[in-house]
Formats: structure tokens, sequence, C-alpha cells
């Protein structure tokens, strides 16, 4: 019965996103069809399957204690494969949108400049950032008492690097918000900006902007070797390509993903504990962590809240505590981590458990969270994905519009959805070169507008 329930809910979700995304085609990777494709159906529906049966032999979800987490796990899956999409089509509504239009129209159009032909007002602040982005970058690698990827290359052991990643992650000693923000945050952003100029002009000065905002994203992205986040990096070029052109070739999808599965591999054979005859396996392998560990979390919530840890509420939002007078918990990811996984938290080589949202909504708000989060999530991304589908194709907003690509993935938690600070930094920044290189713009106007030409004023005399 479940999976025939599974495949009906599987069928009807696949056609809501593609009602939502306007295309579903792989060639024309979306923010929408990301979502669909990777979160909802890898990460989730398969888990949700193998799972309920009981079929997983994960070393992570074989801890559960009793058949009920999975149940309900499933259906929440299956509830959210449905609510995710209908918020999405919620929000066409409101904004009466045609995304698959919209998604026409946009590819259509060329990569223009934002205010002049060389974009000189809005690239002086550009490149202020860009300063400022690889001073983080040298920053967090001053700041680490030990550089990880160094250790690797001494040959330092899988445990060894998982430690390291630990400290210099969450127990980072210097400024972790000019890091965040400058380098995790921005770096990534400013090289897809740069990439974009140097499409639009094929300047050699725009090329170098470019490959020096790349080597600095890198850098910054592998500096506690995660793996994730350097793919996901990689993976906004393809983002890239098809809003620029409309579509990818089918043999650059097929190398760029063999490519990709490469890095994976060669990552994990450094960085994994695991044997090499069991690195494809389900319990510890690359297809666990891909089909099963990013949704676990979903199963231990329902586990742990309430029965062994009361609803978080507003508790777990550390930048919201103080100013709702309510004592301050650890997220539910790391409360999840701390209880199915304590020797690792203790050696320091375990952080959070992440998982889908409704993983978090659940901890947090009980029946109301999981019942509403879908809906207002799907809204929330769709309307994100209708604004840069309406914007117009400047290097900015295109390269904001890759990394919103993927960085909107679903998976990762709850709260920010509901309060991100580092968002609000972001927008912060953004509204500053806006409006830096409209007052620049305005002050050469005036300038020009009052400037004399020598021959005037040789005549007035």
């Amino acid at each position: 019965m479940y999976l025939v329930v599974g495949i009906i809910v599987l069928i009807g979700a696949i056609t809501l996103f593609k009602n939502a995304a306007g295309t579903l085609n792989p060639l024309k990777l979306n923010m929408i069809s990301w979502i669909a494709y990777y979160n909802v159906i890898l990460q989730c529906f398969f888990s949700a399957i193998l799972v309920v049966y009981s079929v997983d032999n994960h070393y992570q979800i074989s801890k559960l204690s009793s058949e009920a987490p999975r149940q309900m796990g499933y259906w929440a899956i299956l509830y959210t494969m449905l609510m995710l999409p209908l918020g999405m089509l919620l929000a066409n509504k409101i904004f009466a949108a045609n995304t698959r239009m919209l998604f026409k129209k946009y590819v259509a159009q060329r990569i223009t400049p934002y205010t002049s032909n060389t974009d000189s007002f809005v690239r002086f602040p550009l490149y202020l950032v860009t300063t400022m982005c690889a001073l983080s970058v040298v920053y967090t690698y001053i700041m680490m008492r030990e550089i990880p990827i160094i250790e690797l290359v001494k040959g330092g052991d899988a445990l060894l690097l998982a430690g390291l990643r630990e400290e210099v992650g969450r127990e980072f000693k210097g400024n972790p918000i000019f890091r965040n923000v400058f380098g995790l945050l921005l770096t990534p952003i400013i090289s897809y900006i740069a990439y974009g100029y140097y499409r639009m002009t094929r300047r050699l000065r725009d090329r170098i902007w470019f490959w020096g905002t790349f080597i600095l994203s890198i850098l910054i992205l592998t500096y506690n070797m995660a793996k994730a986040p350097v793919v996901l990096y990689l993976i906004g070029f393809l983002f890239f390509r098809v809003y620029e052109k409309g579509q990818i070739k089918r043999f650059t999808l097929i190398y760029s993903g063999a490519g990709l599965i490469t890095m994976l591999l060669l990552m994990y054979s450094f960085l994994s504990p695991s044997e090499s005859n069991i690195l494809f396996s389900l319990s510890f392998g690359i297809p666990g962590r891909i089909l099963l560990s990013q949704s676990a979390g979903i199963y231990f919530s329902f586990e742990t809240f309430p029965q062994h840890h009361d609803f978080l509420g507003f508790s777990s939002f550390a930048q919201l505590t103080d100013l709702l007078g309510i004592e301050r918990s650890e997220r539910s990811a790391r409360i999840l981590m701390e209880r199915y996984n304590p020797e690792a938290v203790e050696e320091g080589t375990a952080g959070v458990m992440n998982s889908l949202f409704i993983a978090e909504a659940w901890a947090n708000f009980g029946k109301f969270g999981l019942l509403a989060s879908p809906l207002y999530v799907g809204f929330l991304i769709q309307s994100m994905y209708i604004f840069f589908l309406r914007m117009k194709k400047t290097p900015v907003f295109l390269g904001l519009f890759c990394y919103f690509s993927y960085k909107g993935a679903i998976s990762g938690g709850f709260n920010e959805y509901l309060y991100h600070p580092i968002m609000l930094m972001l927008s912060a920044v953004l509204l500053l070169i806006i409006f830096l290189s409209k007052y620049l713009q305005l002050i050469k106007g005036y300038g020009q507008k009052n400037h004399i030409p020598p021959s005037v004023q040789t005549r007035s005399k």
C-alpha cells in the first residue's frame, strides 16, 4: 500500500511542480525544478519508501526505537510533496504570474548593464565588496589554528579531519559574522556577478575579476573540508548557463554530472572513514548520504519531540530570545545530533543533523508547524522565483538568481524561512551597492550639468 500511495503522490507532485516551475526539463534547470528533483524526489521520496518498509539499513535511521516515527515521516514527506508546490501555485495566483511565459521571456533576454554601458557606477561598490570578501577569506585562514586541507595533504586520517572541521566551524576563534557574510555568503555571489560581467563584455579585466573571485570562492567553501558547498557552488554555473542561453546541452549536463560525481568520490575517499568496498552502500556510502542521511532528521524529530524533549517554539531563534524574553535553546538539528550520536559530539567530530525543513518545523511548533510550513515555504520560494524572472537580466541580479537557485534548497532548517539575519545583512549590502551606484551617477550627472565648457566661458568674457 505504501508504495502505491507513494507513486500516486509522486505523479501528483510532479504535475504540480511542473505547473509551478513552468518546465521540469532537466536541460532547463531552474530554481523550482532543482528543489523538485533534488530535495523532494531524490532526498525525501525514496527515503520515505525505504524507511517505511524498514529496508533502509542506514547507520543513523536504524537507531529508531519503534515503527511509529517511520510511518509519521512517510506521511509527512508525502504531505510536503503536495503542499509545497501548492504553496508555489498560490504565489503564482496572487502575483498573476505565468512562470512558463516568464521563464521563456527571461532566458530570451541578453545580459545588459544596470546603469550605463560600462556600469562604472556599479562596479566601484562591487570592487569594494570584492576587497572585503578577499580580506574575509584571508582572515578566516589566519584565524584557524590548523588548516584541514593542509592536514589532508600531510596525510591526516578521516577522524582527525572531522575534528578539525568541527573546530574551524562551530568553534571558530575569529568573528563569525565577518566570515559568514563576506566570506561564505558574498564571495560566491560576487563570483557569479563577475562572471556575468565577463559574459557581457568579454573584457580581460572582467575575466581576471571572475577568476580571482572564483579562486576565493573555492578557498572559502572548502576551508572546513565540507563537501556539499563547493559542489553546489559549481552547479550554480549550470543555472547560469540555463538563465543566459535558455538551456544547456545534453552532453554538457552529462559531462558536468560525471565530473561532479567524480569530485564527490574523490572527496569521500579522502574524508570518509568508510572503506572503499562500502563507499556505495546505503548504510555508510554516498547513496546513503544522498538518499537517506538528509531525511534522517525527519524521523528522529518525530521520535524526539515532544516525547523526550518539549517543542522548542521560538527558543531556538538565537537572535530573538533576548527580545522575546525567553530562555535560549539549541536548534533541533543540534539536539538530535547530541541525542543520537553523543560520542561523535563529545569527540568534536559531529555538528548538527540537518534535514528537510519540516523536521525543524515540527520540533518548533508541532502539528501547526508541520501542516503550515510546506505551504508557507512554497509560497516564499516561488515569490522569489517570480521576482527574479521579472527583473532585468543584469549581472548583479543574474548572479543573485544563480546563487538562490541552489541556496533556496529546502534542506537545512525552517528557522531561516522565518528570520534569517544573514539574509538581512545581504539585503543591506545589496541596497548599499545600489544606492551608492545611484549616488555616484547622480554626482557625475550633476557635475556635467553644471560644468561650463572653456569656450563658453571665453565668449562670455
